[in-house]
């Protein structure tokens, strides 16, 4: 194995390095607002910080909870790959905050060389893993989120590893290598808690005229994927009685899902919506209001949300279904308008309710054929109110975005003929990130599928220029 690595980095060295300095060199430059002002890498919400702070705890405590000594709470939301991150990055930076986006600049930077060595594998030509490299090198989105304090630069990085990995799993060792690194993604991120089922999917296909061989190693795989997360659900086990991962999917489906359900029908925030389903969550199971301020680190209070917030979808089916699916295609909304401007516009600080997401509540209103009116609000509230200059990055980067949208539908025409493997798992992999989160979807669930919808693009520009 290391033989055969060496043999690929000697005879693609200058390639890679070329990718890699180019990407590096674009996200430096993204990053500078953030490198000289770092309170920009805390974005929107309360995640970045959330990480950070267990990431210092990590440090001076030893121990995985950001509450002062005499709270009886642990962390069971977030799961430890991202603080732990940030906690290595601190450790070599004395608690710098631009070290750890340099450090994910530097991972970014590595993900646009391993798309070329991916296209090279999958398409066997070098223009191939050329054109997927350097689309990835230049990519906007990708460059915003190695900017923020979140997991997604990590994330994506592990993914991507991943995915090499498993597309060299006929050997057994390279299938179980694949297996432990999708369990540290899941540690990373739970969001990819069920993704072992379209890997077990793939495999089943890969080896549909073998079934003992396929049986075997999606075995393998699942076992791998499952002793990875074991010492996790062993640490939760022991803190809170209860075998589990993470409380953060219990808790978004009643306080996320269900609350956009409830803002929808009554015509509140989400935030008013929150504080409605919180309400009626601590009548019902009779819970204190100190207990529920702890909700997110209790399992047993977030479970109790959870059902809730089934009842709340299970009662008005179609609304969600609806919201769902504006979920599902807010996820391909080529850059969020509002979070880009805290990053790159000058007063950061601007008035919250006019950098509030709005792509949402338009592809809602567009699919209540309400298209006239959905195009209003977008140059009401954005073209409008905000620079020139900026808005004009923001079409830029939609251009973009669309370029590579276009092709990647050329390239999955062109995939599915010469390696309907791969083409599955892309598919599959690009359908998981994005039908998950449902009512919750935005262009931040992207991040880590944007690699393959960009090594899609790189075959359908490769297919265009072979006919």
């Amino acid at each position: 194995m290391l033989m055969e690595i060496s043999n690929f980095l000697r005879k693609n060295r200058r390639i890679l390095i070329l990718v890699f300095l180019t990407a590096f060199v674009f996200r430096l430059i993204f990053s500078l607002p953030v490198l000289f002002d770092t309170k920009r890498a805390f974005g929107p919400g309360g995640d970045a910080r959330n990480y950070a702070s267990l990431a210092k705890h990590l440090l001076t405590t030893h121990q995985f909870g950001s509450y002062p000594e005499g709270i009886k709470y642990r962390e069971a939301a977030r799961t430890p790959g991202y603080p732990l991150f940030i906690a290595f990055s601190y450790l070599l930076s004395g608690n710098r905050n631009w070290f750890v986006i340099l450090f994910q600049c530097l991972l970014d930077s590595l993900v646009a060389s391993m798309l070329f060595s991916i296209a090279l594998i999958i398409l066997h030509n070098v223009r191939a893993g050329l054109i997927a490299g350097m689309l990835y090198s230049i990519h906007p989105h990708q460059m915003l989120y190695t900017t923020q304090m979140l997991t997604e630069g990590l994330f994506t990085f592990l993914l991507v590893v991943f995915f090499i990995l498993f597309i060299k799993s006929r050997r057994k060792l390279f299938l179980i290598l694949s297996g432990i690194l999708l369990g540290i993604a899941t540690l990373t991120r739970p969001i990819t808690f069920y993704f072992f089922i379209p890997v077990v999917l793939v495999l089943l296909y890969g080896w549909r005229k073998k079934l003992r061989v396929a049986l075997n190693y999606s075995f393998l795989f699942v076992v791998v994927f499952f002793l990875t997360l074991s010492p996790w659900y062993v640490r939760n086990y022991i803190t809170f009685h209860r075998v589990f991962l993470s409380t953060i999917g219990n808790w978004n489906v009643g306080y996320y899902n269900a609350a956009f359900v409830i803002s929808f029908q009554k015509g509140l925030s989400l935030r008013q919506a929150q504080t409605y389903i919180g309400e009626e969550v601590k009548k019902f199971y009779g819970i204190t209001d100190a207990d529920f301020f702890y909700a997110t680190d209790n399992p047993k209070i977030s479970a109790e949300v959870a059902s809730y917030g089934l009842k709340v979808i299970r009662r008005n089916l179609a609304t969600y279904s609806l919201l769902h699916f504006a979920g599902f295609l807010n996820s391909f909304v080529p850059s969020e308008y509002s979070f880009l401007y805290k990053v790159m516009g000058r007063d950061r600080n601007k008035n919250a309710e006019e950098l509030s997401p709005v792509s949402k509540s338009i592809i809602v209103s567009s699919l209540k054929t309400k298209v006239r009116s959905s195009i209003a609000k977008l140059v009401e509230i954005r073209f409008k109110k905000f620079p020139v200059w900026f808005t004009i990055i923001w079409v830029a980067i939609c251009i973009f975005e669309f370029f590579i949208y276009f092709f990647a539908v050329k390239g999955s025409v062109y995939l599915f003929g010469v390696r309907k493997n791969i083409f599955i798992l892309f598919v599959l992999g690009i359908l998981y990130f994005t039908l998950i989160p449902g009512p919750v979807g935005d262009p931040r669930f992207r991040v880590p599928i944007e690699p393959a919808i960009v090594l899609l693009a790189a075959a359908g520009l490769f297919s265009v220029h072979n006919i």
